[in-house]
């Protein structure tokens, strides 16, 4: 856990270097623009990775077969050994 504590750490820094850096050196529009969407993959990119950590990850169609039992047998996955 702490290694991934690490990494996420590494992220955050490297992210608000480039931020940070594109905002100061100049003030377009569109640079304003790239900022606010690469500030939103930063946030995707950290939540996947402490998502990925916890071990949370799993696919809708799992999730959703699991956690509802009126699914028909023959839509469910056939790797799964959980009706």
């Amino acid at each position: 856990m702490k290694r991934e504590k690490i990494v996420i750490g590494v992220k955050v820094s490297i992210y608000r270097f480039i931020l940070f850096g594109i905002r100061y050196v100049t003030n377009t529009f569109m640079i304003g623009i790239a900022y606010a969407f690469a500030t939103l993959f930063m946030l995707y990119d950290i939540y996947t990775t402490i998502r990925d950590v916890k071990g949370l990850k799993k696919t809708w169609f799992i999730t959703i077969e699991h956690s509802t039992s009126f699914i028909p047998q023959r839509l469910k996955c056939k790797h799964c050994f959980i009706t």
